[in-house]
């Protein structure tokens, strides 16, 4: 009992047909689309918007059968709205996190309204939502948000809103990681000396230095994480358990009247770190261009600096990848080479 799309191979390309049975009785509707027999780009785009054309045929008349005999009104998957299904699936489903919804912000963002039809969805479409992360991120993080698409489409596909994901022929594109500027320990002496606007980011911003946390986790570090000159706590971003022992430079900056639930830091909004932070970097003479961000950088990048092997650095960095581990490898070859260059001059 079904109804399906059964294919007719002919001289000209292969014909698309209805095959409808229910409770013993048979039907079929040729629906007048083929599909070409090429395999160029154009070719496989047509073939594709015309499976997705006959799927939604194929729905709407089994939505009629069920109809006359039931007066069930089935809701067509062709009628789908792909954006309220990606969000019920974030809600709903282990393995999504934030960077499903990030995504789909901006999946928002593009089409201008938050609604957005299967049909819509084709390999033209996905390559102008592409160039379009390309301009608003930097980095391998329109790599990463696509492929968080890729993944919300073949959940998609399997609950039968595609009859083949419009993903599948789109590839992630090769990305180059822009340098990331660091702070050597010169610099970070410097920057202990120097005013900064607030206190309290100053301490955290050198904290993070030392320890490689980041910003969602510095906001939110509480007392009971730290146990003798140990941090530990799962990371928000990753989820990763990150275990990082403390330096007694880092132990000085833990306030002593922080207990179990209190925080260790009162910081303001990101952006009103930044700020600070922009401000401290002048004060200090840094011509660097420094985010919170850079704390972590320079966090790896002198860990490899001074010996630390790429295992190691990775644990302490707590990353899922190695590969995430190797640009640290990048920038700790780059300090040492401004170290060969500060020697002094024999000629």
């Amino acid at each position: 009992m079904g109804s399906r799309i059964r294919k007719k191979k002919g001289k000209n390309g292969t014909s698309l047909y209805l095959d409808n049975c229910y409770k013993g009785s048979r039907s079929y509707e040729f629906l007048g689309i083929t599909l070409r027999p090429g395999n160029s780009p154009a070719d496989r785009e047509h073939n594709r918007e015309m499976l997705n054309l006959a799927e939604r045929i194929r729905s709407k008349r089994w939505n009629e059968i069920l109809n006359q005999t039931h007066g069930v009104n089935v809701k067509l998957n062709g009628q789908k709205d792909f954006l309220g299904f990606a969000e019920t699936i974030i809600m709903e489903r282990k393995g999504f996190n934030r960077g499903h919804t990030g995504v789909l912000n901006k999946l928002k963002l593009f089409v201008g309204k938050n609604a957005l039809l299967p049909e819509a969805i084709n390999e033209r479409f996905l390559d102008r939502f592409y160039d379009f992360l390309e301009t608003c991120l930097t980095g391998e993080s329109p790599s990463c948000y696509f492929k968080k698409l890729k993944r919300l489409l073949r959940e998609a596909t399997k609950e039968k809103m595609f009859v083949t994901n419009p993903a599948d022929l789109v590839r992630c594109r090769k990305f180059t990681t822009k340098q990331k500027e660091i702070l050597t320990f010169d610099e970070m002496n410097i920057l202990l000396h120097a005013k900064c606007p607030n206190e309290e980011v100053k301490k955290a911003f050198l904290f993070s230095c030392l320890t490689g946390l980041r910003y969602c986790d510095m906001k939110e570090l509480k007392a009971c994480s730290i146990k003798g000159n140990k941090l530990e706590l799962i990371q928000k971003k990753t989820k990763v358990k990150v275990s990082v022992i403390l330096n007694d430079d880092a132990i000085k900056l833990i306030p002593k009247t922080a207990k179990n639930e209190d925080l260790i830091f009162h910081l303001p909004s990101h952006n009103g770190c930044l700020k600070n932070l922009r401000v401290w970097m002048l004060n200090a003479n840094i011509e660097k261009h420094i985010t919170w961000h850079g704390a972590r950088h320079s966090f790896g990048s002198n860990l490899v600096f001074n010996g630390a092997d790429i295992y190691t650095t990775s644990k302490l960095l707590g990353h899922t990848s190695l590969k995430h581990t190797e640009r640290y490898l990048r920038e700790s070859c780059k300090l040492k080479e401004q170290a060969v260059n500060n020697l002094p001059r024999l000629f």
